[in-house]
This record gives C-alpha cells, sequence and structure tokens, in this order.
C-alpha cells in the first residue's frame, strides 16, 4: 500500500464537546474559501444513521462517507457549506477503522485543493497534515501531549487565541508561519 501525505489537510480536533471545534472550522473555510475550492469533511466518532437523508459516496466495515448537500441544517458538515467549502463531506467511522476510511476519502478529495477537516482522531493516521487542538476554558483539560498536535489554541467562546492570522495555505499544504 502507498501511503499518501494529507498535507493539505488542517485537522481540527479539541478537548471535548463544545469547545469551538465547528467555529474555528468554519471560521478557517470562510477566510480562504475566496481564495480556493475549499473541501471540507466532519468525522464523527459515533455509529449511527445521520437525521437526513444524504448520499452515500463510500463505505466499508465500520465507516461511512457521506455528501453533504444541505445548507440549511443545524448539522456541522451543513455549517461548513454555509461558510463556503465548495465540497463537503460527513463521515461516521469507527476510531478502530479511520486509516481504512482515510484510504477512500484520498480517492474522493482533490489532492491539489486544501480540505478542513474536524476529527478528533484522525490526525494519528493523517501524514503530514496540519493539527491545531481547540481547548475552552470552561472544560477542565487533560494534560496535553504537545508532540500530539501542531498549535494548541483557546477558545473563550468568541473569540480564539493564538487567532490564527499566521494560517496558510500555499504550494499544496497549510502553514503556521512562527
Amino acid at each position: 500500500m502507498v501511503v499518501q501525505s494529507q498535507s493539505h489537510f488542517l485537522i481540527i480536533s479539541g478537548c471535548g464537546q463544545n469547545v469551538g471545534k465547528t467555529t474555528l472550522a468554519s471560521d478557517v473555510i470562510l477566510r480562504f474559501s475566496s481564495q480556493y475550492d475549499l473541501q471540507a469533511v466532519k468525522i464523527s466518532p459515533h455509529m449511527h444513521v445521520p437525521e437526513y437523508e444524504l448520499p452515500l459516496v463510500a463505505e466499508g466495515e465500520g465507516w461511512v462517507i457521506y455528501n453533504e448537500i444541505f445548507t440549511d441544517k443545524e448539522k456541522d458538515s451543513s455549517r461548513f457549506l454555509q461558510a463556503g467549502a465548495s465540497r463537503v463531506f460527513y463521515v461516521i467511522a469507527m476510531r478502530n477503522r479511520l486509516a481504512e476510511m482515510l484510504g477512500a476519502l484520498q480517492e474522493i478529495l482533490d489532492p491539489a485543493l486544501p480540505v478542513v477537516c474536524e476529527s478528533g482522531g484522525l490526525a494519528e493516521h493523517a501524514q503530514d497534515a496540519l493539527h491545531i487542538r481547540v481547548c475552552s476554558k470552561n472544560v477542565k483539560r487533560k494534560k496535553e501531549n504537545k508532540q500530539a498536535f501542531d498549535l494548541l489554541v483557546d477558545f473563550d467562546g468568541s473569540a480564539f487565541n493564538p487567532d490564527l492570522a499566521n494560517l496558510s495555505f500555499a504550494q499544496g499544504r497549510w502553514l503556521l508561519k512562527k
């Protein structure tokens, strides 16, 4: 099996629920969608049937990839379309199936275009992806393994610290200027 780089992936994970992951992903999409045909992915680790019918793109044991087509829903994937992503995929995948699902996702996504992906577990499988971890001052956090992500961002409910003014996409990869 050939291992492909996911340097065009920006992975956003969090210290828990309701810490600002979707808000950050939507902000990044809004900021960069005027320059790029941005692709976005929302990965849920909880196997369930979506609340509304979506076109099935691919499936395997323990994972399913849907094409999000609705901009009027309250789901995170719908918010990504609202923010300006040109293509959005809603993925349901068990943690132990993320690597297999990533292979299928790579077949669907355009490797020349940036990807914004909200996922708690994909970072350990994605090669060369930029990984931002979002935490909230309202959520008690465990000691963070600083090698597990490239940047830790705090969200106070209205602003991110640090802000992501130094985030860019160039030559097929997401970059953080120091």
